[in-house]
């Protein structure tokens, strides 16, 4: 049997936290979104450079206080990642407030920890559009 092809858009969601990650799956299946899981900065630029996904999903404070930010940058500087597309999260409002310009200059949205599904999927809808539903017969 041939594999299907999915048309739902694919999310890249870095974070260190192996719970969170299991939980934005579901929560992207809802929206209509497919998702890759990635848990370490170190290597998440390869990754998203192999994927090419529409949208990255990237959490400021993984294995180290700034990694997020490190990772945020080689997507930025690389020609191949950098329209890619990138929603910063962080539960630390005055870190997002103290760096609100240098992430809009770099085209950056951001979501404020904690958030609920639908300020998770609207902030995903303002980047990319919106995630295919699939229909069930019934």
């Amino acid at each position: 049997m041939d594999r299907e092809v999915s048309m739902r858009p694919t999310i890249v969601v870095i974070n260190d936290d192996q719970a969170f990650l299991r939980i934005m799956v579901h929560l992207l299946a809802i929206g209509g979104y497919e998702m890759i899981p990635w848990l370490q900065g170190a290597t998440a630029h390869e990754v998203i450079n192999q994927t090419r996904p529409a949208l990255v999903i990237l959490d400021v404070r993984l294995q180290y206080p700034d990694e997020g930010l490190k990772v945020l940058e080689l997507l930025r500087l690389d020609p191949a990642t950098r329209a890619i597309p990138v929603i910063l999260c962080s539960a630390d409002p005055s870190f997002l407030a103290a760096k609100a310009q240098q992430l809009r200059t770099r085209g950056v949205a951001v979501l404020e920890k904690p958030f609920d599904l639908q300020e998770l999927l609207d902030a995903i809808a303002r980047e990319i559009g919106p995630g295919v539903i699939d229909e069930v017969d019934g």
